[in-house]
């Protein structure tokens, strides 16, 4: 089926679920705004732990954070 699909639209995203399920939450910092945000956010909640990041088709990052037990 993948395949299938790719060979229709060889340039589709994966999407991914996210939230406790997953175990993940991402964070997407769209230019140009989005780095004075994530500057602000860190300056006021410490910096982002190390995690995987990718660069998006606009030059912005998405990070993939993982989350926290719930209590």
């Amino acid at each position: 089926m993948i395949h299938k699909w790719w060979s229709r639209q060889s340039d589709a995203n994966i999407g991914v679920a996210t939230g406790q399920d997953s175990g993940f939450f991402v964070l997407d910092v769209d230019l140009p705004e989005g780095e004075k945000s994530l500057m602000d956010l860190e300056s006021t909640h410490g910096k982002l732990p190390e995690t995987v990041e990718q660069v998006t088709g606009s030059g912005g990052d998405i990070y993939f954070i993982k989350c926290l037990p719930m209590k």
